[in-house]
């Protein structure tokens, strides 16, 4: 695997899973619930 590929699948991860739980948590704040199950998959 090219070190560029790697770089670009673990940054797609990464960065989906931060931004959706940045933006998600306050909307589970103000409802004083909620739950973030983050998987992934290399296949």
């Amino acid at each position: 695997v090219a070190l560029a590929d790697w770089r670009a699948c673990v940054s797609v991860s990464l960065e989906g899973a931060f931004l959706f739980a940045k933006y998600a948590a306050p909307l589970m704040k103000a409802q004083r619930s909620g739950a973030i199950i983050v998987t992934s998959s290399t296949a």
